[in-house]
């Protein structure tokens, strides 16, 4: 489906400029061209229908063209973060089991021993170097073929503490771009900044599937440093750019930074409310608003602030999506009243967490807690489970103090949000840890300990030995 997309925007606009990354150009019928030789020669290495291959890569044009040339082939790309630890990609073969994993040479996750890995992860039998790149391509035991037809899975945290994958097809993808597109009145001329990773489902969303989909032009850069964004904002005349709160509020502290006021960029953040604190000092500083919205994996865009203007809540929900703020048995409070916040929707995915208390009713727990204001906009207030949201990314604090007690010298571990109070809208919160220990060990060598188990984002940023917890 993905493939077909592209084919439709190359008839139209097929020499304009589909990804620009520095001064490296890539044309809509070029990333047609390159992703062709790529099928080929993937096809080649016995990659085909009903595979899942994990993509470790940075935000790079590749990407792209790997995203293209697997839906040719009818194969399922799975997003891993470029820096994935060994125990990440163990979760992810026990729930996505992997044909391939194309990734940069040398990468430290797929040289393991025996020891290393889990017994359901298998070593790579055969390598490849792709053909025309600096990528490679690494080749697992053929498992057996997933049997929904999707176009990517995410793997996410769940509330037990493991992980569960979230499947989106070509219609979910499109659905989430068409959203986003009357939301936001995204079209062709858009030009956007991509300062979140293609890991991050919202991420991919917004550059891989804008760009396939509605023919935007993606701008591309290594560095996704606050100051590197702003400087491509101002070079490129960026018109939408996904964000995450800590990037706003990196950016606020940057020092003698220039306004943007007469630019047309919207920054859209859609792990939550930006909060009155943060928008109105972004304002201040830029004069240029910033929309906040409620992005999850299984929903797509549940809800966007589409003025910028009420930035203690995440805006109204999305045309196509049905919302409820309910009480324990699902049933609709009133309004201004505190609920579980359900969904349901034709792209959202319904796991075992659903709820059916009427015949033909299916709506997905999102796991938040919330109100809607008199305005109908939608109010986020804290979590129903052990998750919680940083970087925009749902992450288990029971599977970060499960790492740390299997340090020799911890005997017990306490992880959860930090700053502010931890659950209002906007708030700048971190992750924290309390650790019990038995032998003398620093908090550095610990989160050093946790990055070799886990990625950078469930690394506490602050760790405090105690006596007890």
């Amino acid at each position: 489906m993905i493939f077909s997309w592209l084919e439709e925007v190359v008839r139209y606009r097929g020499a304009a400029h589909a990804v620009v990354q520095r001064d490296t150009y890539l044309s809509f019928r070029g990333l047609v061209h390159r992703a062709g030789r790529r099928m080929k020669e993937l096809g080649a290495l016995g990659i085909g229908g009903g595979d899942a291959v994990g993509v470790m890569l940075g935000n790079v044009a590749d990407y792209l063209v790997l995203a293209v040339a697997l839906d040719r082939l009818e194969a399922t790309l799975v997003p891993l973060a470029p820096l994935c630890s060994g125990a990440e990609l163990d979760a992810v073969q026990g729930l996505v089991p992997l044909r391939a994993v194309i990734t940069r040479p040398g990468a430290k996750v797929l040289e393991r021993g025996v020891g290393e890995r889990a017994p359901h992860s298998p070593a790579p039998t055969a390598r490849s170097r792709l053909q025309g790149s600096l990528l490679s391509c690494a080749l697992f035991p053929r498992p057996a073929p997933l049997t929904e037809a999707a176009s990517v899975v995410f793997v996410t945290a769940s509330a037990s503490g493991g992980y569960e994958r979230v499947s989106r097809t070509g219609k979910d993808l499109a659905g989430e771009a068409e959203t986003l597109a009357l939301s936001l009145g995204v079209s062709d001329t858009d030009r956007i900044g991509a300062a979140l990773p293609f890991h991050h489902p919202f991420g991919y969303v917004v550059g891989i599937t804008m760009t396939l989909g509605y023919g935007t032009q993606l701008h591309l850069d290594d560095d996704l440093s606050a100051r590197s964004i702003l400087a491509r904002v101002r070079d490129s005349d960026l018109t939408l750019v996904p964000v995450s709160r800590t990037l706003l509020r990196e950016m606020c502290e940057l020092p003698a930074v220039r306004s943007l006021q007469g630019a047309q960029v919207r920054f859209l953040c859609a792990e939550g409310a930006v909060g009155r604190e943060l928008a109105q000092g972004f304002y201040r500083t830029f004069k240029v608003r910033v929309h906040g919205g409620f992005h999850r994996p299984a929903t797509g865009l549940v809800a966007v602030d589409p003025d910028g203007k009420s930035p203690h809540t995440v805006g109204l929900p999305v045309d196509g999506l049905e919302l409820r703020v309910a009480d324990d048995e699902g049933e609709p409070v009133a309004q201004g009243r505190r609920g579980r916040v359900l969904v349901r929707g034709p792209g959202v995915q319904a796991p075992g967490n659903s709820l059916g208390h009427r015949p033909g009713e299916r709506w997905l727990e999102t796991g938040e807690r919330g109100l809607l204001d008199k305005r109908g906009r939608l109010k986020l207030l804290a979590r129903t489970d052990d998750l919680c949201c940083v970087e925009g990314l749902l992450i288990s604090t029971e599977e970060i103090r499960a790492a740390l007690r299997t340090h020799p010298a911890v005997d017990d571990a306490a992880v959860f949000l930090g700053g502010a109070d931890g659950h209002g809208p906007g708030d700048d919160v971190v992750l924290e840890a309390r650790v019990v220990t038995h032998a003398r060990v620093s908090p550095e060598r610990l989160s050093g300990y946790l990055a070799s188990r886990l990625s950078l984002h469930k690394i506490p940023e602050h760790i405090e030995i105690v006596d007890k917890l």
